[in-house]
This record gives C-alpha cells, structure tokens and sequence, in this order.
C-alpha cells in the first residue's frame, strides 16, 4: 500500500517539477475557476414583481428547470398524516389487580366469620354481621342489608368469582377518565389503547372509540350487564353484586394527549414534500395575461431561485472538476508530449475554450427566458474548437478540448437529449471529419457530411422521444443547415491563413 502512494506521489511531484506541465495546469485551474464562477452567475435570474390581478407586462417563462415543493397541497398532506394518527389512549391495568383484591378481601372476611363465628338463633345474623363489619377496611364498609346478603348466601366462592369476572370484562374493554370531551373523536373513531407490559415494553392494540365505556354510558349500562352475569341469583344476591361492582369500578383509560401530539407532529414531519416541476422555457404568463393565485405563486417560485447563488452548487461544481484535473494531472507524466505537443498548445487552449465560456454563457443569459430546444447548441462553435485544436494540435488534445465544451455547456443549459447527442457529435465530428483536408472543396464536403449527421442524430433522437413530425422536420433543417454554415466558416478561417 505505501508503494502505491509512493508512485503516485511520485507522478504528481515530476508534473508540478515540470515547467510545461506546471504551466498546463496552472492555465486548466484558471479555465476551472472561470468555469465555475460563470456557471455560478448562471443560475442568477431576472426577478418579476407582481401581485394577484395585475397585467403581465412581458412573458414570463422559467429560465431553467426548477423542482419545487408546493407548500398548500404538502401541508395539506401533512395535516391528513396528522389527523390519520389515532388518538393514544393508556390503560392502567394496575387498577383491576386492585380492585380485584379488594373483592377478594370482601368475600374472604365473610367466608372466615361464616367459618370461625357461629351465627346465634334468632340474632338476624348479626353476631357475624358485626364481625364482618369490624374486620373489613374502611374501603369496603358497604350497608348491612350488602354484607348480609352475602352472608346469608351459601355460595360465598361463587358470588367472588362472579364479581371477578364482571370486573374483569369492564376492565378490559376499558373504563374513560370523566370529563372527557368525547365530540374531538367524532372524526377520528379508531383509537390505539396502550398497556405497559414492563418499565420498558408497551403492547397496543387498535379499538374503536365507542367500544371504551365513558361515566354516562357505564351508569346507563352496569344493571345489565351485571345482569347477564347475575340471572340464577336471588334479587338480594343480584342488587348486592351489583352495589359491589358498582364502587369497584373507576377509570382505568386515560386520554394522552402529550403521546398523541408527538405522535402527529412526527407523522407530519415524515411526510415528504410534494414537488413540482418548472420545465426550462416553460410560459407561466403571458403578456397581457392577468395574473392569476397559481401565477403568482409561480412567479415566487422563479423569484427565489434566481435571486441567490447555492453555495453547494458553487463547492460541488468546483470540486467536481477539480477531481477530473487531478486524475487527467496522474497521467500527463507519462503522456504529455503526446497530448501537448508544444508550449504554444495551452495557451490557445486556454484561449479558446474561455472564449466559448463566456459566448455560451452570454448566449445562455441572453435566451434564458425562451425555450431554446436545439437552438442554443447550434449556436455555439464546438466543431469550430475541436476542428481548429485537431488541425493545429493533436486528436487527444482536440478530444480534451471537446469534452470540457460538452460538460460547460451540458451544466449550464441542461439540454435534452437532442443537444446532447447534437455536441457530442460535433465533437467527433469537428475532430474526425476534418483530418487529412487540405482544399477548400474538402472543407466544403465535410461540412456537409457534418451537416447530415446532425441531422440524422435529432431525427432519430426525436423519433426515440415521440415528437410530433413537424418539430422533427424543423429541427432536422435546422441541424443540416447550422453543420454547413459552421464549417464553411471554418473553411474560410483556414483559407485566410
């Protein structure tokens, strides 16, 4: 591993010892910084002012393709994912252990008087009457005629496991807290009831709010459902299960409304923003138009993106070509000579593909505001770069050339398939067409050749991305025409010389 680092060490340090190379590189950091400074520009805007009814004093279109959240429909999807969090609901199951013991004890004091307290003839039962009522705690001083009733029955064990059971099913189902306001569930009846199950684990289970008993609805509805449990007992044996089941029951489900709303605000925050899209060159008004909510909100969206630089675009372009002239700087040890064949060569590189920064970049702020298609490569002089660096210089060298323009160009206009399949073979185009001419008239026909594989290149492209035949034909034209026109340039540039 430090033989590896050693010989790239090595590489980098014979480069920058070199004056040729070290010059090189100095000039490609200063196209770099160009580059990025007049990309950065770039994505500086015109601004629009105006307010709901106004006139549209010009058009207004989209200077590049813009992703944008759209605020009232995504907070009106974060407010749904709000309100589709169920209510939380705690239930307490201490409060049935509790109350169940305390049943326990009742019968369990009445079954020991009735086994170590013989009751005395004619006493009404009083003797054990008073002895139930000495032993019970203050909790469960019921009235005599209760305490009675479940003395004077033989199956103590039985009337125990009754009330048992009927706590059992209140508690499960689940008792409210009072004065709870129930109409704030009215749109939101699926519930979750939680239960701790240790200090650290919880179990929920999905209810419906109705099936929880409030105060009023348990009042209303304890008679019967204790009697369902009570039909084979005597009535004194029925109201005492009752009066019993009556002061064990309290509220063992409470309302969390703190769980609840992080519930909701977490959900809310979770919910990815909805985005459109500005499509480049897209008409968001037209002059005359009246402006409209949706305009406007449009016309916001072009105002806060054309306003500011992004600074991680500024570091991200920066370092992104920064990385491609540190791995091209690995190799320019080895081949250099090859690619640079004299110390003219950078400077006119440089020259060149400066010039074609700040052309593109003027043409690019100069029809920001239309959509271009095709138009904005065919304007630039890409094959004129590359034609000129392959005849003076070298292929490689022409190749570089190229690939920085495409990349320039490709950054700052973001075009379509079309203009990129229309730069990358004039690249090659620029290069390969041209190799070996010396007359004019071989010029002349490889600006024709350049031409129709132009043209060729947006026909099939069109063809692969459904357009309509009439923007096809016209942008076939186009092409053929702009590959002439640029080459006979050429030609008259080389004839001058």
């Amino acid at each position: 591993m430090k033989d590896v680092f050693k010989r790239i060490l090595h590489k980098y340090t014979t480069v920058f010892r070199n004056r040729g190379m070290r010059r090189f590189l100095i000039l490609m950091f200063a196209l770099i910084t160009l580059s990025t400074g007049l990309l950065s520009i770039s994505m500086l805007g015109k601004s629009y002012s105006y307010n709901v009814g106004d006139i549209a004093k010009e058009s207004i279109r989209a200077p590049w393709e813009i992703v944008y959240p759209v605020h009232l429909e995504t907070d009106q999807e974060r407010r749904f994912a709000a309100e589709s969090v169920p209510p939380l609901f705690d239930k307490d199951s201490y409060v049935l252990t509790e109350k169940t013991k305390l049943a326990n004890i009742l019968f369990n004091t009445v079954q020991t008087v009735s086994t170590n307290v013989p009751a005395v003839q004619n006493d009404g039962g009083q003797t054990q009457l008073k002895a139930v009522m000495e032993m019970l705690p203050e909790q469960l001083q019921y009235d005599k005629r209760i305490i009675y009733a479940i003395l004077s029955y033989n199956r103590h064990e039985d009337m125990r496991v009754t009330v048992a059971n009927i706590l059992n099913d209140l508690y499960e189902k689940g008792v409210l807290e009072e004065g709870l306001d129930m109409q704030r569930f009215a749109s939101r009846p699926n519930v979750a009831v939680r239960v701790q199950t240790d200090e650290q684990s919880f179990v929920e289970e999905k209810r419906k709010i109705e099936d929880l008993y409030t105060a009023e609805a348990l009042k209303n509805s304890l008679t019967y459902i204790c009697s369902r449990y009570t039909a084979d007992y005597p009535k004194d044996q029925q109201w005492a299960i009752y009066v019993i089941v009556k002061s064990l029951v309290k509220p063992n489900v409470r309302f969390n409304e703190d769980e609840t709303r992080r519930r909701m605000s977490e959900a809310s925050n979770q919910t990815k923003p909805i985005m459109a899209m500005l499509k480049k060159g897209q008409v968001v008004a037209r002059e005359g138009d009246s402006i409209t909510v949706d305009m406007q909100r449009k016309i916001a969206v072009i105002n806060k993106y054309t306003r500011t630089i992004r600074i991680n675009y500024v570091i991200g372009i920066f370092l992104f070509q920064l990385l491609f002239l540190a791995i091209f700087t690995f190799f320019l040890a080895d081949y250099y000579r090859t690619i640079v064949p004299d110390s003219k060569a950078p400077v006119i590189l440089f020259i060149l593909l400066a010039a074609f920064f700040i052309i593109a970049f003027l043409l690019h702020r100069a029809l920001m505001d239309q959509d271009t298609g095709i138009y904005f490569i065919l304007l630039l002089p890409v094959p004129f770069i590359t034609m000129m660096v392959s005849i003076l210089f070298t292929v490689p060298m022409a190749l570089m050339a190229g690939g920085i323009a495409v990349f320039f160009f490709s950054m700052l206009d973001g075009g379509d398939h079309a203009s990129m399949g229309l730069a990358l073979s004039s690249v090659f185009l620029g290069i390969f067409g041209t190799r070996g001419l010396e007359k004019r008239t071989d010029f002349l026909k490889s600006g024709l050749v350049i031409g129709i594989v132009n043209a060729l290149v947006v026909l099939f492209i069109g063809l692969m991305e459904k357009r309509s035949s009439q923007i096809i034909i016209t942008n076939t034209e186009i092409a053929a025409a702009a590959g002439i026109v640029k080459d006979r340039k050429s030609t008259r540039l080389n004839s001058s010389h």
